[in-house]
């Protein structure tokens, strides 16, 4: 079935995820003796991994198991398919009072920037209406309609913006406006924290000599959680009635509540033996709701990366499209896009026949969550439909299995 970017989870329910320490994330870089582990923020996969492993461990699974599940679901009870079916998006950073979402934040889009000079005066960019005003422009892209995305008011140096941004603040940017208020810093939400330890051996138990090592570790602040949810992946005709059915036998399981409970069951999360408390929200966040207007016959929209974007399209298509390039949702003209995001993984399946092996995951380079994607339709476009889909938020991975993960969650906006 080919992708839109309809998001693939249907009917969501809302996770918190509350740790009891430090968590900590591996990046996909490498490091030595003369080195530290650095952690990062969570990425699609690893709240992915946790949710199936819970379920794996409810439901009786081995990994082996697990693979080619909805192709192949002999040897499992009706109820146990549900684990093929079930996606995930998220994480993202929430403030919480009383087990309730106050607010929720995202980093800034990558096409909100300020002067140098002065933090407090935020611009806006947008594509260049005519290159003609910038002489010998040509895209390396490739592609012919892509266009610079500059600021031409003044020759003032400008900066990314790096406060994160509020619901406030995402309706403002999503509006095409220039946020006013819901600006926060990272470290009002988050902090890193370096640790150092010593290799334990697992013969003595003891600690070995000169094995010592440090990392740098996620503390969220207080009030501050994790926030993903959990639902049914979207899925073709062929495929409803046996999902229908499979649905019936998981709600009289037990649901999701069996699973996730609101007074919050303990589950591990990212290294190191990490733990945290998930628990169900009352509702699901409630995102903003944007429409894209007609100005003159053209509807222009922009969509932000609130999750990273991997591009399997760009080794298939032997380089012919960009690594940051997206599904097509209509005339692409412009790109904000910061420096790659380095993931990598552990894939429990593994391979090899009956007896599967665990492997880790090749690492590969993600569009990183912030980056801006510009689109134009024009008058040869039918402007009656809806620009890209009815919601705000939309999935522009193409991918089966990234989308179930969560990886391309991006929020639409006009420009």
């Amino acid at each position: 079935m080919q992708p839109t970017p309809t998001p693939v989870l249907d009917d969501p329910k809302g996770l918190l995820i509350e740790p009891y320490d430090t968590l900590f994330f591996r990046d996909g870089r490498p490091f030595g003796p003369t080195d530290f582990g650095r952690s990062q923020l969570p990425l699609p996969q690893t709240i992915a991994g946790m949710v199936r492993t819970c379920l794996m461990n409810a439901f009786g699974l081995k990994s082996s198991q697990i693979h080619n599940l909805r192709e192949n679901a002999n040897g499992v009870e009706l109820y146990q398919s549900a684990l093929a079916f079930i996606a995930c998006r998220g994480p993202w950073i929430v403030e919480i009072e009383n087990n309730k979402i106050k607010d929720l934040f995202i980093p800034p889009p990558a096409h909100l920037c300020h002067l140098k000079r002065d933090k407090d005066k935020l611009i806006l960019l947008r594509p260049l209406d005519d290159v003609n005003d910038l002489p010998g422009w040509k895209s390396s892209s490739g592609q012919n309609d892509v266009r610079p995305v500059i600021y031409t008011e003044n020759s003032d140096a400008i900066e990314a913006e790096n406060r994160w941004m509020g619901k406030d603040a995402i309706a403002a940017i999503l509006k095409g406006e220039k946020p006013v208020k819901d600006l926060i810093k990272p470290e009002e939400l988050f902090t890193w924290e370096e640790r150092t330890g010593v290799t334990i051996s697992p013969d003595t138990y003891t600690g070995e000599d000169s094995q010592l090592y440090s990392t740098r570790q996620l503390r969220l602040q207080k009030n501050i959680a994790l926030y993903a949810e959990i639902g049914w992946e979207t899925v073709d005709e062929n495929q409803k009635e046996d999902l229908k059915k499979i649905k019936n036998a998981f709600k009289s399981w037990g649901d999701f509540e069996k699973l996730f409970p609101q007074e919050g069951t303990i589950l591990p999360l990212g290294g190191e033996g990490r733990r945290v408390v998930v628990k169900q929200t009352t509702e699901p966040f409630s995102w903003p709701q944007i429409n894209v207007e007609d100005k003159g016959g053209v509807q222009r929209a922009f969509t932000w990366l609130i999750s990273p974007l991997i591009n399997y399209q760009h080794e298939r298509t032997n380089g012919e499209r960009e690594p940051w390039s997206p599904m097509s949702c209509a005339k692409l003209v412009g790109v904000v896009c910061p420096k790659p995001l380095a993931i990598s993984g552990w894939d429990m399946a593994g391979e090899g026949g009956e007896e599967r092996k665990a492997r880790p995951r090749p690492t590969k380079y993600a569009v990183p969550t912030g980056a801006v994607y510009f689109w134009e339709r024009g008058n040869n476009a039918n402007l009656d439909k809806p620009f890209i889909n009815n919601s705000t938020l939309v999935q522009l991975s193409e991918n089966a299995k990234d989308r179930a993960n969560g990886w391309g969650m991006a929020l639409k906006g006009g420009w």
